[in-house]
C-alpha cells in the first residue's frame, strides 16, 4: 500500500510540473 501511495504523489509531483511549464506557453500564445 505505502508503494501505491508514493507512485501517487509522484504522479502527481509530474503532473503539477507538466501544468506549470503548459501554462506559461499558453499565457504568452494568449
Amino acid at each position: 500500500m505505502s508503494n501505491m501511495i508514493i507512485i501517487l504523489f509522484r504522479v502527481a509531483a509530474i503532473m503539477r510540473h507538466l501544468n506549470l511549464k503548459n501554462d506559461d506557453p499558453y499565457r504568452l500564445f494568449s
